[in-house]
This record gives C-alpha cells, sequence and structure tokens, in this order.
C-alpha cells in the first residue's frame, strides 16, 4: 500500500472501536506520521495525514529519530489532541530512570485498551 504522494510506509493498522464510524488510523513506517481513513458519503475511502511529528537527527543513526510514544484524543479523528508524552529511551536516551534502573526500550505493537482507561 503507497500513501499518497509523501510516499508514506504503512507500519501499523489500528481501528477505532466504534461500530457506527468507519475509521482506522495508520501509523506511517520510518517517520512519525499518523494518517486516519474513512469512508465517504458516496462508499470510497479517502485519508489524510493528521499527525506529522518532528524527527531529529542522531549522529549513529542514518534515519531521524524521535524516542518517545505519544497519547493522542481521537474523539474527533479529524482534529487529534496530544493528551499525553512518554519519552522511552531508545537512540536518544531523554528516558527516565525507574527505581533506579535506565529506561532502554522504545514501544512496539501498542494498544490502548478498549475502556481508553491503559
Amino acid at each position: 500500500m503507497y500513501l499518497g504522494k509523501d510516499g508514506l510506509i504503512p507500519l501499523e493498522v489500528k481501528v477505532l472501536h466504534d461500530p457506527d464510524r468507519s475509521h482506522v488510523f495508520c501509523g506511517a513506517a520510518l517517520s512519525s506520521n499518523v494518517i486516519p481513513f474513512w469512508k465517504t458519503d458516496v462508499g470510497k475511502w479517502d485519508g489524510a495525514k493528521i499527525i506529522d511529528v518532528e524527527n531529529g537527527p542522531h549522529p549513529e543513526w542514518p534515519l531521524p529519530v524521535t524516542g518517545d510514544m505519544r497519547q493522542y484524543d481521537i474523539s474527533e479523528p479529524h482534529n487529534p489532541v496530544l493528551m499525553g508524552q512518554v519519552w522511552m529511551g531508545g537512540l536518544l536516551c531523554k528516558a527516565p530512570e525507574v527505581d533506579g534502573v535506565k529506561v532502554a526500550g522504545r514501544p512496539k505493537a501498542y494498544q490502548l485498551s478498549l475502556d481508553a482507561r491503559r
């Protein structure tokens, strides 16, 4: 699948947990973009990039990186609101220490619970 003129590559797709809406959200690989897709009134699929997080350079890595995980309120899918941010370590090493241990990792295959509490 090719995502528009920007040449974004889909990485992970998450479905909006609402049977009355047709939205799915796609996280793009090698970027920090999120693109929702939805069915139009005429039954065709449309999409637009709604989240574009600025990446930063890293001297030992060929691609720009962010190093954080973000949570957005998507109750209005075309107007997401940033609700939380956690630094996960990884290449930027901005993560905090937890019980004396430096967090070193990155998010992978995450999902918000169906009740949106965790």
